[in-house]
């Protein structure tokens, strides 16, 4: 069970919002699970006039967790998960990827973005995109690892890993 911190605190987090976000987990299959660890807390904000407040907390399963939930989805089964970077300030790149029955599926990267490509073995293919750069954190310091990273979840996350209702 998640215990507040002290910057939860100071933001306005409470303990009660947090109860809130576990009984949504709980209703989904992680909890008493290795991947429980992988389950953070985001808050939440709605604008009240000229300031936003925090409104709640939604669970979310980090990338490094759906990539895990993903690779024991398919022990022993063949699955492609590839990332494109365009480093181009207004051309798209054009991607051609091979499902598992010989189709070629052509995508595209949007400029200044990575684009990640997960191939499901039953030839499923799932995308997720994400901007490089940004203007603090991880973003600023590592532009690529950061959107390649953000690229991955999204994907992943359109082929139904690490969902919480």
């Amino acid at each position: 069970m998640y215990r507040l911190t002290e910057r939860d605190r100071r933001i306005g987090i409470t303990q009660e919002m947090i109860d809130e976000a576990y009984e949504r987990v709980k209703a989904s299959h992680y909890i008493g699970t290795d991947l429980e660890p992988f389950i953070s807390y985001l808050p939440q904000y709605r604008k009240e006039g000229n300031q936003y407040v925090i409104d709640g907390v939604a669970p979310y399963m980090t990338v490094d967790g759906r990539v895990r939930e993903m690779t024991r989805a398919h022990e022993g089964r063949r699955y492609d998960l590839m990332t494109f970077i365009n480093p181009s300030e207004s051309d798209l790149l054009p991607v051609e990827v091979i499902t598992p029955a010989g189709e070629v599926r052509r995508l595209y990267c949007p400029p200044q973005a990575c684009l990640a490509v997960y191939i499901d073995p039953e030839g499923g293919v799932h995308t997720g995109t994400a901007k490089l750069g940004g203007t603090r954190g991880a973003a600023v310091s590592n532009p690529y690892e950061d959107a390649e990273t953000s690229a991955v979840g999204r994907a992943l996350a359109m082929a139904g890993f690490g969902l919480i209702p």
